[in-house]
């Protein structure tokens, strides 16, 4: 370990921390507090809900941007475009920055546009940035250290007493970019039960959904969802749009084999792991592959343990959050520099 440093970790203001359902980047806020704090470090995180519009991550910078002063640091470490812009304009001006956003893997209209314009703004302005892979790495015209997000191993396990061979789980919001229609779709052609764990942010996407056959759960608290997980026999996840793929990091440590979208393949391998469907076919195309595989998966419990094992040790060997929180470490040491 590095000598001790003082560490400020800042949230967005819009979820609390840690978060009591949904909130990726405010559970890797509060998992990696956790983690650095074991490995001796000391650790403040800056976080106040001021309300769940983009707006409302202003107003919380302005706040932030003070909050951060009263106590002395080492680190300022964000993880969000709208405060790292209040940050570059009226300091703290020297902070570490991990991206953790989906805009890199594409935009579309004028918000996600915008979006992604602040997000190539906060890696520029920051000292050290983080990508959370090596796909969004290489979207960056700058040195950029490559973190995986991490994952709670010994929460996040296999239940194979509770699996029955005939669920397929989904994890995350319920909106268009994630394709769940193409995961209701290969679960309806193979006889299976398909649930969404994830807040609904397009109530017309989700009427469509339940129209097919999945069943909505909205969002759910972590043991709620660790449950789900452990009980599940498969993870199907069809997202066009992912800077990292969190939730199947989760639902490779509960031991799912998993069925994704190809632009994950730094996450998961074909045949080992579970299977990858096209990204950016036809609808009918990523349907037919997704039943495919489901249906080869769902129909054969050895293939399913096997995937499943591989899955699971994928997981455990690379991202525990002792392994993350060592490689973010080695990232503060370069932004002090010398002592």
């Amino acid at each position: 370990m590095s000598e001790r440093l003082r560490v400020t970790l800042v949230g967005a203001g819009m979820l609390p921390i840690p978060p009591v359902d949904y909130g990726a980047v405010e559970k890797h806020i509060w998992n990696l507090s956790k983690a650095l704090e074991a490995r001796g470090h000391d650790v403040r995180i800056v976080n106040k809900v001021f309300g769940d519009q983009s707006r409302d991550e202003y107003r919380f910078a302005f706040w932030a941007r003070r909050e951060v002063a009263k106590a002395p640091f080492d680190i300022v470490h964000l993880h969000t475009p709208g405060v790292a812009s209040i940050f570059s304009a009226l300091g703290p001006r020297r902070f570490v920055y991990t991206t953790h956003s989906r805009h890199w893997a594409g935009t579309h209209g004028l918000g996600e546009s915008i979006g992604h314009f602040l997000e190539k703004r906060a890696v520029k302005n920051a000292v050290e940035t983080i990508a959370v892979s090596r796909f969004v790495a290489h979207q960056i015209d700058r040195l950029t250290h490559v973190v995986p997000n991490g994952v709670d191993v010994t929460i996040y396990k296999p239940l194979p007493g509770r699996r029955n061979g005939r669920r397929i789980i989904g994890v995350g919001e319920v909106a268009a970019h994630k394709q769940w229609h193409v995961a209701a779709a290969a679960a309806k052609r193979c006889g299976a039960d398909f649930r969404v764990a994830g807040p609904i942010r397009d109530v017309e996407y989700a009427r469509g959904l339940e129209a097919a056959g999945a069943q909505l759960l909205g969002a759910v608290g972590e043991p709620e969802l660790v449950g789900l997980l452990g009980e599940s026999d498969l993870m199907v996840h069809p997202s066009v749009s992912e800077s990292f793929g969190m939730a199947v990091v989760e639902g490779m440590s509960a031991g799912l084999p998993i069925v994704c979208s190809d632009l994950l393949s730094f996450l998961v391998k074909h045949d080992q792991e579970g299977y990858l469907i096209p990204t950016h076919a036809s609808d009918d195309a990523r349907i037919d592959a997704a039943a495919q595989f489901t249906a080869r998966i769902l129909g054969d419990a050895a293939l399913r343990t096997r995937l499943g094992e591989a899955a699971r040790r994928a997981a455990v060997d690379g991202y525990s959050w002792a392994s993350v929180a060592a490689r973010v470490e080695r990232v503060y040491v370069k932004a002090v520099g010398p002592t």
